[in-house]
C-alpha cells in the first residue's frame, strides 16, 4: 500500500511540474481558535496564502465569490507516508478564475498535534472556467508553524 502512495505522489509531481511551476506559498500563519469546539482534538487555523505567479489567469476548484479547494497531505514522521486530509463540501465546485500576480487564501483548522509536521497542499487548476478535468497541482513540503505565543485570532474567511 506504501509503495502505491509513493508511486501515485510521484506520478503527480512528474506529471504536474509546470503548474506547480505557476504558484508559490507566500505565507503559512497558524492562529489559535478563540474557543475549541472539539471534543477529539485542541485545534488551531492553518492560514494558507498562495500566489499565482503566472503571466496568465487560473482557474481554482472552488465555491465562488472566493473559496477555494485546497486539499492537504500531512506526513506525521520521517519515515510515514502522506496521509491526505479530506474535506467535504455539499455545494456545486466552480472554477474560480486568480489572475497573474493575485493571492489567494485558505483557511484550514488543523489539530495541534500536528504542529511541525510536513504538509502539502493540493487543489485542481485550469487555463478555462469551462475545463471540468483540469490539472491538479501539488505543492509544497513545508513545516506547519507553531502558534504565537499570544491572543486569540478570528481569521478572516
Amino acid at each position: 500500500m506504501k509503495s502505491l502512495v509513493f508511486f501515485t505522489l510521484g506520478l503527480l509531481i512528474l506529471a504536474l511540474g509546470e503548474a506547480e511551476a505557476q504558484w508559490e506559498i507566500r505565507r503559512v500563519e497558524a492562529q489559535p481558535m478563540e474557543a475549541q469546539t472539539s471534543e477529539v482534538s485542541e485545534d488551531f487555523w492553518l492560514r494558507l496564502t498562495l500566489r499565482n505567479t503566472s503571466k496568465k489567469v487560473i482557474y481554482v476548484q472552488g465555491i465562488e465569490p472566493n473559496w477555494f479547494m485546497i486539499e492537504a497531505f500531512i506526513r506525521k514522521g520521517p519515515d510515514a507516508v502522506w496521509e491526505r486530509q479530506n474535506t467535504g463540501v455539499d455545494r456545486e465546485l466552480v472554477m474560480i478564475p486568480v489572475a497573474p500576480g493575485d493571492e489567494i487564501v485558505s483557511v484550514r483548522r488543523e489539530s495541534v498535534a500536528d504542529i511541525g509536521k510536513s504538509m502539502m497542499l493540493t487543489f485542481l487548476v485550469a487555463h478555462s472556467p469551462r475545463d471540468t478535468s483540469g490539472s491538479r497541482v501539488l505543492l509544497g513540503d513545508f513545516k506547519i508553524p507553531a502558534l504565537p505565543k499570544s491572543g486569540a485570532v478570528t481569521p478572516d474567511p
